[in-house]
């Protein structure tokens, strides 16, 4: 991500859905990375169908954009 950021020719965005909280956050503290958006869609004892619904609507938002 730093490399496209550094390349005018790109415009690179990162979008996270929140899955693993805890190493997600390590990760980009660690690379020093920037989210662009954070979709928050874990919720407890949620079913992967109801991750899938929640998933795409949300990115549909950040298509949108």
């Amino acid at each position: 991500m730093h490399a496209l950021d550094a390349d005018p020719r790109f415009d690179g965005r990162i979008c996270v859905s929140g899955q693993h909280r805890g190493m997600l956050d390590q990760v980009l503290k660690i690379g020093r990375v920037r989210l662009d958006h954070d979709l928050e869609l874990m919720r407890p004892e949620q079913t992967l169908a109801a991750l899938t619904a929640i998933l795409l609507t949300g990115i549909s938002s950040v298509f949108d954009e």
